[in-house]
């Protein structure tokens, strides 16, 4: 016979459900890849100065995206201007 060891979810008394809507945050988000989950792990060990550690996530960023730098937030979703659009620091709304 197999035992099964509760997951989190299950310890908290909470229920899991079927997302058929996407990465929505509300909805837990999207999930990470387990090579991301691993890092995460393995940088959890550590303590950094964090402002190093954004300035270095910058120019990552910048690196990969081709813009002139790059900020990492939390991920709460894309910053709509309420009526679809997306808003810019440097002008106004664009179309998504």
């Amino acid at each position: 016979m197999t035992t099964t060891v509760p997951g989190i979810y299950e310890r908290l008394g909470i229920r899991r459900i079927i997302n058929a809507a996407g990465p929505v945050t509300r909805l837990g988000g999207k999930r990470i890849a387990p090579e991301v989950a691993a890092a995460m792990a393995e940088a959890a060990q550590s303590h950094v100065q964090i402002d190093e550690l954004h300035e270095r996530a910058s120019h990552v960023l910048a690196e990969a995206t081709g813009a002139e730098a790059g900020l990492i937030t939390s991920g709460a979703g894309w910053p709509a201007a309420g009526d679809g659009r997306l808003h810019r620091r440097d002008g106004p709304a664009q179309d998504g």
